[in-house]
C-alpha cells in the first residue's frame, strides 16, 4: 500500500468526521455543548471546593515550619507538622478523587453517546435522544471494562518506557539526562501512537458491539488490519494539536491574576475536550470503514430508522405527472 493511498484514506476519514459534526442536525452539537458545560461545572466546582483547603494548608505549613526552625522547637512541633500534612492532604486527596471519578464517568458517558450518534449518522440512520440514552445505558458498562483494561495497558507501557531511560542515562552519562529524556519521550510517543490505534478502536467496538475488555481489543486488532497507517496519522495529527495547544497555554499562562488563570485554564481544557470529541468521532468513522473493508455490517444492537435522502435524479412515476 503506497503512502498516497494512505493519505487519501486519512483525508477521507477527516472529511467524514467533519460532515458528522456539521450535518448531524442538533444531536452532536447538543452532546458537545452538554459535554463542555458539565466538565466546566466540574472544573469550577473542584477549584472553588479545594481552594480554601489549599490556603489553609499553606498557612498551617508556614506556621509549622516557623515553629520547627525555632531554636526552642521540640519533638511535639515535628509531630504537629506531620499531623497538619496528613489531615489537610487527606481532605484534598479525597476531594480530588471525587472530582476525578466524576470527570471520568462523564467522559465515558459522552464518549459512548458520541460513538453511537456518529455511527448512526455514518450509516444514514435516524437516532433520537430517547433511543440514544437507552443505547448509552446499555453500552457504558462494556466501555468501562474496556477503558479499565486500556488503563492497565497504559500503565504497563509507561513503566516499560521509563525502564529504558535508566540504561540510556548510564550509557550517555548523567550530564545528558535531558537529552536522554527527550529521546525516550519521542521514541515512546511514536510507539504509543501506533499501539493506541487498537486501544482507541477497542472503545468503539465495546460501545457498538456486544464485546468488552480483551475481546474488544482482539476484535479491534483484527478490524484495523490494512488501515493501521490511517489510524497512526490520526494519532499523529491529534498529538501535534495537543502538544501545540499545550505550548500555547504555557506561553500565555504567565504572571496573571487568579481570575485570568482560571478562565484561561477552563478555555484550555474545554478546547482539549472538543478535540477529544472530534477524535472520538474520527475513530468511529475509522471503525465503520474497517468494517466495510472486511465486508461486515455495522452493528448497532437495535434497529434504527433509515433516513431517506432526497435526490434530484430520481425517476418520475405516474403519480408525479400532473
Amino acid at each position: 500500500m503506497d503512502f498516497h493511498h494512505v493519505l487519501l484514506g486519512f483525508v477521507e476519514i477527516v472529511k467524514e468526521t467533519y460532515k458528522i459534526f456539521s450535518n448531524n442536525g442538533k444531536l452532536i452539537p447538543f452532546i458537545t455543548l452538554l459535554f463542555l458545560l458539565l466538565h466546566s461545572i466540574i472544573f469550577l466546582s473542584n477549584f472553588f471546593a479545594i481552594r480554601p483547603f489549599l490556603k489553609d494548608l499553606a498557612v498551617r505549613l508556614f506556621s509549622s515550619l516557623l515553629a520547627i526552625s525555632s531554636p526552642t522547637s521540640t519533638s511535639s512541633d515535628f509531630t504537629k507538622f506531620f499531623i497538619v500534612i496528613k489531615d489537610d492532604a487527606g481532605i484534598i486527596a479525597g476531594l480530588e478523587f471525587i472530582f476525578l471519578f466524576s470527570t471520568s464517568l462523564a467522559s465515558l458517558f459522552f464518549a459512548a453517546a458520541t460513538i453511537i450518534a456518529s455511527a448512526a449518522t455514518f450509516g444514514g440512520k435516524a437516532l433520537y435522544l430517547k433511543d440514544l440514552l437507552s443505547k448509552v445505558w446499555k453500552s457504558w458498562k462494556r466501555a468501562f471494562v474496556t477503558v479499565f483494561y486500556i488503563a492497565l495497558l497504559d500503565l504497563g507501557y509507561s513503566i516499560f518506557a521509563l525502564s529504558f531511560m535508566i540504561p540510556i542515562v548510564l550509557i550517555m552519562g548523567i550530564e545528558y539526562i535531558n537529552l536522554a529524556t527527550y529521546i525516550t519521550v519521542i521514541v515512546a510517543s511514536i510507539f504509543y501512537g501506533y499501539l493506541s490505534i487498537v486501544w482507541n478502536l477497542a472503545i468503539v467496538v465495546s460501545v457498538l458491539e456486544e464485546k468488552c475488555g480483551i475481546e474488544s481489543l482482539g476484535k479491534a486488532g483484527r478490524l484495523v488490519k490494512g488501515m493501521k497507517l490511517e489510524g497512526f496519522l490520526l494519532n499523529l495529527v491529534f498529538g501535534i494539536v495537543y502538544y501545540s495547544v499545550f505550548q500555547f497555554y504555557r506561553m500565555i499562562n504567565g504572571n496573571q491574576s487568579e481570575a485570568v488563570i482560571v478562565i484561561v485554564a477552563l478555555l484550555y481544557l474545554d478546547f482539549l475536550r472538543l478535540v477529544k470529541m472530534f477524535s472520538t468521532v474520527a475513530y468511529t468513522v475509522l471503525y465503520c470503514k474497517c468494517k466495510k473493508s472486511h465486508g461486515e455490517e455495522i452493528e448497532l444492537q437495535e434497529n434504527f430508522e433509515y433516513v431517506k435522502v432526497p435526490s434530484t435524479n430520481a425517476p418520475l412515476t405516474a403519480a408525479d405527472i400532473p
